[in-house]
């Protein structure tokens, strides 16, 4: 699609605001605003899958992100790159003391994964009382 179509068709990924909002919680932190921005990222050059070609000049991909603020500075950031022909990669950062840095090198699909928590937690589901409740209910649980 070029970018007109982008801007009028494309939902993009959702949940920054509410992933955010979920580790601030589980946390123990209040976070004031939520900023919340994606937009599309344009091929320069050729590019195929097994799908599709695009050209230079269409969009390939999307940027977003999600940003949690407290007293009006960044406290918690989320990045997400979904292009073609972009290195698949998942971090951590954690800006505090000791400075910490996770990365996985193959990324993890992010259709996989929902699935996977799915059905693993059937069980725990299936325990968990009456009533709304969250993930943050179930964390205890889910390393034991």
């Amino acid at each position: 699609m070029n970018i007109e179509e982008f801007k009028n068709k494309a939902s993009g990924h959702t949940g920054y605001a509410e992933s955010i909002l979920l580790l601030a919680s589980i946390i123990g932190v209040n976070i004031d605003r939520v900023e919340e921005k994606q937009e599309p990222i344009i091929a320069d050059k050729n590019l195929e899958t097994k799908y599709f070609k695009i050209n230079p000049g269409q969009v390939c991909g999307v940027k977003g992100y999600g940003i949690g603020y407290i007293n009006e500075k960044e406290f918690i950031k989320l990045d997400l790159i979904a292009a073609v022909n972009q290195k698949d990669f998942d971090e951590i950062t954690i800006d505090g003391e000791p400075q910490l840095k996770w990365r996985n090198e193959y990324g993890t699909s992010g259709d996989i994964a929902t699935a996977a928590t799915i059905i693993n937690m059937i069980p725990k589901v299936l325990k968990a009382p009456k009533g709304l409740i969250t993930m943050k209910e179930f964390i205890p649980s889910i390393f034991l």
